[in-house]
């Protein structure tokens, strides 16, 4: 007569280093942060609700008011409701902090595994291209490659996806390199599990954690390089509305004492920034891998 085995069938994969769902605490960061991110993208989602101003509406008799009850944010030197432009300025530069960073993610993480996992030649090819990549200030090359592109805001989302998936490469590679020799790795290997199935369904797991937290910090980046690329003119075009573009246009009157025409954009760059830093600092505090195998 047959006996059943009383012993579990091997598995691949190490003791789950991920918090347990039930009787999960947030750290308070992520849901200040969370919290934060939403009233914004709610704010910028509801823009042409909350305002009776287009972000394109001139009133040229109105020009450069001050903060009002008309006109919140005052006007700006085309009489253009502020409030409404730093609204609708959040969809672009949402867009450009969250397409560039998932495009970069995804390479850079997808690349860094490969090039961790395999080794030798695959891994040699891909350092190289990072040390080119390096080589040269990130800030300049980006700005090098939108004037090769041209000005406009689908370029300037191509320049720095095209540059941006060095740095998850690189965290991502180096992770992998320490996990290749896990235990759990070992096993899939005996049990005859393939390549692709050992990267993606237990190595990446268990060392993307730090490509996500970065990846908060990296949204941050991304806007505060699109804002700066807008102030230079190589970002999107007048008359869009975009953070940094409004800050460009509104400099000139600083000294006239027209200080809102900057003021209100540059702060909505900060709470966004706040924002996301809290969500990576909560982010480390969740994901935190107390024991690695």
């Amino acid at each position: 007569m047959a006996t059943t085995s009383t012993h579990a069938a091997p598995t691949a994969r190490p003791r789950a280093a991920w918090p347990a769902v039930p009787g999960l605490r947030l750290p308070p960061t992520l849901l200040v942060g969370g919290v934060l991110l939403a009233v914004v993208v709610a704010l910028a989602v509801m823009a042409p609700l909350l305002t009776p101003y287009g972000p394109l509406d001139q009133d040229l008799l109105n020009a450069k008011k001050p903060p009002s009850w008309g006109h919140p944010f005052g006007t700006d030197n085309f009489g253009r409701d502020v409030l409404t432009r730093v609204l609708f300025g959040a969809r672009v530069d949402l867009l450009i902090g969250l397409v560039p960073t998932a495009i970069t993610f995804v390479v850079g993480v997808s690349l860094g595994a490969v090039a961790g996992y395999f080794g030798g030649r695959v891994d040699a090819v891909l350092m190289r291209l990072v040390d080119i990549a390096v080589a040269f200030p990130f800030f300049v090359l980006l700005i090098a490659l939108v004037a090769m592109l041209g000005p406009g805001l689908r370029n300037m989302i191509v320049a720095i996806s095209l540059v941006g998936w060095i740095s998850y490469a690189r965290i991502v590679r180096g992770e992998v390199l320490v996990a290749r020799q896990a235990e759990y790795v070992l096993a899939a290997r005996t049990l005859g599990f393939g390549d692709a199935r050992i990267i993606a369904g237990h190595l990446l797991p268990n060392v993307i954690t730090a490509a996500i937290v970065f990846s908060m910090a990296d949204i941050v980046l991304n806007i505060l390089l699109g804002t700066a690329l807008s102030f230079l003119g190589l970002g999107p075009q007048a008359p869009t509305a975009e953070w940094g573009r409004m800050i460009q246009e509104g400099r000139q009157f600083i000294a006239s004492g027209e200080w809102w025409m900057t003021t209100f954009p540059g702060l909505a760059i900060v709470v966004v920034a706040v924002a996301f830093s809290l969500i990576g600092d909560g982010l480390a505090d969740l994901l935190r891998v107390e024991d690695r195998v």
